[in-house]
């Protein structure tokens, strides 16, 4: 059956119908060199994965260079019970200077209006464990080394 308006190239095979295109939603964060970079808070993002509630703590580079600017978030388990074996009980103490009391609601605002020092690591394999070809590698932070500034 011949469809009205689709024409094959004489001699290939191709069919044009079956070409298609797409608007690419998706943005990978930055690649960054490995290390530490000086980072304000920026926002917090919380989504459902795999059955999970993550916490995206978000925050823009501000060490002076070629990545200034730049924004990469540090991900983080975040279940119903906090313990201080999780990696954001741990950014908490570091952001508040202080142990949560035994009642304290640990809210995010502990981040606001801070500076930290951020260790910033490359993805290197997806959530299967498979590697990541270079051109789909990115950064992510890796966890809080310390508060350079704010109260």
């Amino acid at each position: 059956m011949k469809r009205a308006g689709v024409r094959k190239d004489p001699g290939s095979d191709h069919d044009p119908s079956e070409d298609f295109t797409s608007i690419c939603s998706a943005e990978l964060p930055p690649l960054l060199p490995e290390g530490e970079y000086e980072c304000v808070f920026q926002r917090v993002e919380k989504k459902m994965l795999s059955g999970r509630m993550k916490l995206f703590l978000w925050f823009r580079v501000v060490s002076h260079g070629e990545w200034f600017g730049q924004e990469v978030y540090i991900p983080c388990n975040y279940p119903r019970r906090i313990t201080p074996a999780l990696k954001y009980y741990k950014m908490w103490v570091i952001a508040e200077g202080r142990r949560p009391k035994r009642n304290d609601r640990m809210s995010v605002s502990v981040f606001k209006n801070k500076a930290f020092l951020v260790r910033i690591r490359t993805v290197r394999k997806n959530w299967k464990q498979q590697a990541l070809t270079p051109e789909l590698q990115y950064s992510v932070g890796d966890d809080i080394i310390k508060k350079i500034a704010g109260s």
